[in-house]
């Protein structure tokens, strides 16, 4: 076993060199590529060097292996086995129809076009394996059941709102491109150029992400996979049918569902002085709990030191997240001030650590992190957060990476992002706003989609009506929030104090970190599928900071609760 020892300078003249010259790529490589055209673009740093990691250690098990593979029966039986479990899957989903009699699953593969005149057929099963073909070939496996869910009016349900509706069943499928994007593209019935490509340099659609359909055209970006081998069992199939049939299919036509016609509310039913800051909420470190505060100010980049540091691993570089670390939810970083001339002006001098059971507080001076980076220093780090890089570097106090270390129990560093005037540490755009009312009427803690910004609506006459709609009709449920999303027609969003302007503003997809509780770190599912299941996956808007018209820069943006 042999590895190459590149040193973090040298990485930028290897991959730019090797992206020039590459003639193929393989094992886990890609961060986007195209089936129809040459566009691809490779990880950053190690991970896009790599040519396919042999997995020496398997390897050397193989003999084992094959051994125990024959004893079972060989692969006739596990084909029979899985094919069996496949076919279930296959015609339980088929036969799911909407209310109004539309499908509710479209199935790919040319192994699935034709099966149920065959099935029709043909009685014995082992039989019908030999006999069942497409084209003139023989059919080898059904083992593997690729497919997307439809809504009542046939447009696509995103896979990745899929993909956790089972996981919340302890389900486990393959979603996305699946790795084959020659049929990813085929899949989509709409041809459109350089798609990916387009997607890639407007929206940073990367392989892996949660954007699982074109919002131009509704076209899928990949589908839901189920394979099956020698362990699978019939039960395991219809417990899919079973959670797609819950949770997708449409039981009442869209001409009957009776309170879902009512004229969803427009913008002008809420005025900006009914919208309140009813709290405020600055993340100093990515994944820690916030600080809150009545006043605070606002870069282009989001609220001033929000996200500016973040953990990782010492030896992976990756970074820590509450999943992997929940006890991260006790580390409480603040900024620690200075009042000067009477309190209108604040010198930022400290940051301010404590965690909940330890003795003891970490405090950084700001003014020595915050001197100008130097390139040639050995603790400069790139850390790639959803797929985009960032660069920082560790910060110079040892103190710090032993105090996070001891107290999380890992080997880890704290690091500093080196430019923080244009992004941030945040996983998207640099401001989350989320709403009381929404949070209440899904009966969740509002503390776990961890917003920057809490708003609550003052206006008694639309929570009256609230009360008279379905509490599942998320059209209603998210009428304030939609109220901000731009559209190809018009151009929304908020404006606070006639000098803040946040916009570009889009519905910020869950991840299953909703389940844990940020005040023990307990992970409780209840709050994962209540959005899942009601709010379609989505709680609270991220925005971008946008230009004001009036100062033309960001010098005097500031929010406080209340505006």
């Amino acid at each position: 076993v042999g590895f190459l020892l590149v040193s973090n300078r040298a990485m930028k003249m290897i991959e730019r060199n090797g992206n020039i010259n590459r003639k193929f790529f393989g094992g886990g490589t890609a961060k986007v590529i195209d089936a129809n055209t040459n566009f691809f673009v490779a990880k950053e740093n190690a991970a896009g060097l790599e040519r396919g990691t042999l997995p020496f250690q398997q390897i050397a098990a193989l003999p084992k292996c094959f051994e125990w593979y024959q004893s079972i029966g060989g692969p006739e039986v596990i084909r029979i086995n899985a094919g069996h479990v496949g076919e279930v899957l296959a015609k339980g989903l088929w036969n799911l129809r909407h209310a109004n009699g539309n499908p509710v699953v479209e199935i790919y593969g040319s192994q699935w076009r034709h099966l149920e005149e065959h099935l029709e057929n043909q009685s014995d099963y082992d039989d019908r394996y030999k006999k069942l073909t497409y084209d003139g070939r023989k059919i080898v496996s059904l083992s593997t059941v690729a497919f997307n869910v439809l809504s009542d009016d046939g447009t696509h349900v995103g896979y990745s709102k899929v993909e956790r509706a089972l996981a919340s069943q302890n389900i486990i499928v393959r979603t996305g491109c699946c790795c084959n994007p020659g049929a990813c593209e085929s899949i989509r019935k709409n041809k459109i150029k350089d798609r990916v490509k387009n997607l890639y340099e407007t929206k940073g659609k990367m392989c892996g992400d949660d954007i699982d359909v074109d919002s131009t055209d509704g076209e899928p970006l990949g589908c839901v996979r189920a394979s099956f081998g020698y362990a699978s069992q019939v039960k395991d199939a219809k417990a899919i049918v079973r959670t797609i049939e819950r949770e997708f299919v449409c039981k009442a036509s869209s001409m009957n569902k009776g309170l879902l016609n009512e004229a969803p509310e427009t913008p002008s039913s809420f005025t900006p002085s009914l919208v309140k800051i009813s709290k405020i909420n600055v993340f100093p470190i990515k994944s820690c709990a916030p600080f809150s505060v009545e006043k605070w100010h606002l870069l282009r980049s989001g609220l001033r030191f929000d996200r500016k540091y973040v953990l990782i691993e010492k030896q992976s570089g990756i970074p820590l997240t509450q999943k992997s670390y929940p006890r991260l939810v006790h580390i409480t970083p603040s900024i620690e001030a200075i009042d000067l001339k009477d309190g209108n002006e604040n010198a930022f001098t400290h940051l301010v650590i404590t965690c909940a059971g330890e003795n003891g507080t970490l405090r950084i001076a700001l003014s020595e992190e915050e001197k100008e980076f130097d390139s040639s220093r050995d603790d400069n780090v790139s850390i790639s957060i959803r797929g985009h890089t960032r660069e920082a570097r560790l910060v110079r106090d040892p103190m710090a990476h032993e105090w996070f270390s001891k107290v999380l129990n890992v080997d880890c560093c704290l690091a500093l992002l080196k430019d923080d005037t244009k992004r941030t540490f945040s996983n998207t755009s640099p401001i989350l706003v989320a709403s009381e009312r929404s949070a209440k009427s899904l009966g969740c803690d509002i503390s776990r989609f961890r917003a920057n910004i809490i708003v609550s609506v003052e206006c008694e006459d639309v929570e009256k009506k609230k009360k008279k709609t379905a509490r599942n009709d998320d059209r209603h449920l998210f009428s304030l929030e939609k109220s901000w999303i731009s559209t190809s027609k018009e151009k929304v969003g908020i404006k606070i104090r006639e000098t803040v302007l946040l916009g570009n503003g889009r519905f910020c997809h869950r991840c299953e970190s909703v389940a844990i509780d940020q005040k023990t770190g307990k992970r409780d599912e209840k709050t994962w599928e209540i959005v899942m299941r009601e709010a379609s996956n989505t709680f609270g808007v991220s925005f971008d900071v946008l230009q004001n018209d009036r100062d033309g820069d960001f010098a005097n943006n500031t929010i406080a609760v209340g505006d």
